[in-house]
């Protein structure tokens, strides 16, 4: 099945088009949503860049403060690795 982006005859006509083969989409694929933090309920669960951006940016600052780490503990740097 070939995403809906790619499904103009313009679209499939570019380099990207051929990665969207079931082997490709098996080595390349990553969920739209993965490390994504949306701001909102689940109604409307999808990250978007700038949410993500600020809530990577407010963990960060907030971890650098001793007593939210003494509370808390480490955040899990892979999910800091996922958002970026």
């Amino acid at each position: 099945e070939k995403t809906q982006i790619l499904s103009t005859p313009t679209s499939q006509a570019s380099d990207a088009f051929r990665y969207e083969d079931v082997a490709s989409r098996k080595n390349f694929f990553r969920h739209v949503s993965k490390g994504g933090w949306p701001f909102s309920t689940s109604a409307h669960g999808w990250p978007i860049s700038d949410c993500t951006a600020e809530g990577l940016k407010a963990v960060l600052g907030l971890m650098a403060m001793p007593e939210v780490k003494a509370k808390f503990g480490e955040f899990p740097a892979t999910r800091l690795y996922d958002a970026v």
